[in-house]
């Protein structure tokens, strides 16, 4: 029977501990991981629920956005500074939509295509 002050055993209920925290750490970190996968999922479904409201909010923000950058940085007059935010709320638009139309179409097609079995 080993004795409780056997150095041997110490050292392997010390690294036996070590490895219990080192797997509850990868365990939390997979949780994390899984947990910030399902959010993801969560956004992406809203969003593609609510293309319009979504599209219209990242327009309005851009818009104020642009405004407050040119606020700070610009002397422009403010009728100026409303028609450059509105312009780059809509390259930013088309930019949005462009990548929405390549998404909608890569979707597509993948659901489109049949599986292939080897």
């Amino acid at each position: 029977m080993p004795r409780e002050n056997d150095p041997l055993l110490s050292k392997m209920k010390e690294q036996s501990s070590r490895f219990k925290v080192i797997a509850a750490a990868e365990a939390c970190w997979f949780c994390k991981e899984e947990e910030e996968e399902l959010k993801m999922e969560a956004i992406q479904s809203w969003v593609s629920e609510h293309k319009l409201a979504s599209i219209g909010g990242l327009w309005a923000s851009a818009i104020g956005a642009s405004l407050a950058y040119s606020r700070t940085k610009s002397p422009l007059k403010p009728s100026l500074r409303l028609i450059h935010a509105r312009m780059h709320a809509q390259a930013l638009t088309l930019a949005v939509l462009s990548g929405a139309a390549a998404y909608h179409y890569y979707e597509q097609k993948q659901s489109n295509e049949p599986r292939r079995r080897n």
